[in-house]
């Protein structure tokens, strides 16, 4: 029996499979298994600066997924944390950030991917207390994300109140396809919602469902949610981002 290893199991199947076997008349080709995933721990400290990261290369491009999760203690801590995965392919890179609530995964194609967390809760509730720790967990995987009904989000504003009458612009971030508001009022509220790109084209749309997505028009750099009401609602805007 021979072993082939390395490239040869790239070269012959153009996949990170677990296993080979194959006739050639007759001798048998065994192929040792390859790693097909990774796992990177770490630790954050709530309102802390310091970054949890991993980084791997691959010898030639494949479809990975990316995992994320928290383990946060349950015992009243709020932890609010951001991931940004950088896939690169022959040396292009294509950035993403995300939002990682109980666990979030993305796919990309490249052969290389840099991969780094960090805590944003004082930016996102400035209020909550400060210096717990809690884990992270960096996965990668050859696999695509399965399909799912929700995408992978990006918070661009949390939990403001949008006064009567009056209006607030969130930049769509990088990567977005669409766009959600959530909103909380003691009253039935009807908001809308301008998308603006950079020739200065606005597409209104009424905000009927509570946290429905809506998509993006193409070059659409900002939105604006419009209040139109005496009430004052809070208001979180979620975008959708594509991996």
């Amino acid at each position: 029996m021979r072993e082939v290893t390395g490239a040869s199991l790239f070269d012959r199947e153009g996949d990170l499979s677990d296993s080979i076997e194959a006739e050639r008349g007759p001798e048998r080709v065994y192929v040792k298994p390859l790693r097909s995933g990774w796992a990177q721990p770490g630790q954050l400290t709530v309102g802390g600066t310091q970054a949890a990261q991993a980084q791997r290369t691959f010898p030639v491009p494949q479809v990975f997924t990316v995992t994320v999760d928290t383990d946060v203690p349950a015992d009243g801590i709020t932890a609010a944390t951001q991931a940004t995965v950088t896939w690169s392919l022959n040396g292009v890179p294509m950035q993403r950030t995300f939002d990682v609530a109980a666990g979030v995964s993305i796919s990309g194609v490249a052969d290389a991917i840099t991969v780094i967390v960090r805590d944003r809760t004082a930016q996102v509730s400035p209020l909550s207390p400060t210096g717990a720790t809690y884990g992270v967990y960096i996965l990668m995987a050859v696999r695509q994300r399965p399909v799912s009904a929700v995408p992978v989000v990006l918070t661009g504003a949390a939990a403001f109140t949008l006064n009567g009458h009056s209006q607030q612009i969130v930049p769509v971030p990088r990567g977005a396809s669409s766009v959600a508001v959530y909103s909380f009022a003691n009253s039935a509220i009807v908001l809308e919602l301008q998308e603006q790109t950079l020739d200065g084209a606005v597409v209104l749309d009424a905000i009927a469902t509570n946290g429905e997505f809506i998509p993006l028009v193409a070059g659409a750099q900002q939105i604006v949610v419009l209040n139109g009401n005496a009430g004052a609602p809070m208001v979180t805007v979620v975008f959708g981002v594509d991996g």
